[in-house]
């Protein structure tokens, strides 16, 4: 059982990393073995990438409320 999460962990790291890297979802799809389009999706919401791009337009639209 440990061994099926492992891998499967090891998966998404190597999705999350591909999307991190500007990987289009149909390559990430195809590397991971996956048909679903949701899951790939998942992966690219949750790159750290994306995360930090959230993050800095969270802090930008702060920052304009502040000196408005």
């Amino acid at each position: 059982m440990l061994h099926v999460i492992l891998v499967t962990a090891y998966e998404d790291l190597q999705a999350t990393l591909l999307a991190d890297a500007g990987v289009d979802i149909p390559t990430i799809k195809r590397h991971a073995g996956w048909k679903s389009t949701t899951v790939a999706e998942g992966d690219v919401e949750n790159s750290i990438e994306n995360k930090t791009k959230i993050a800095n337009q969270v802090l930008v639209s702060k920052v304009l409320q502040l000196n408005g």
